[in-house]
């Protein structure tokens, strides 16, 4: 026997931005990955350190919306790279 389920499809969009300095952004999206591609190790809100290579994804439940206010910090090193990766729902 199948069962219906009133599922609601939901939009969304993929924003990827990559960050060379210091940044500071809401996410504002149902998830959020952080991924280390630079050179030198990047401080996420003054607690957690990615090393390059290292990666951190934070997933929302549907209708879920994520709004931290993240700090990326590079010190004062002109060569690292963080690539942001959002999940936003229309």
């Amino acid at each position: 026997m199948a069962t219906e389920t009133n599922q609601i499809e939901k939009k969304f969009l993929i924003d990827v931005y990559t960050a060379y300095q210091n940044y500071r952004f809401t996410s504002k999206a149902n998830a959020v990955t952080f991924i280390n591609i630079g050179t030198i190790n990047v401080t996420l809100n003054n607690t957690l350190v990615l090393t390059p290579g290292q990666s951190l994804s934070i997933e929302g439940n549907i209708n879920e919306k994520d709004m931290t206010e993240y700090f990326i910090n590079f010190g004062t090193a002109l060569n690292g790279a963080l690539l942001i990766i959002r999940k936003i729902y229309l």
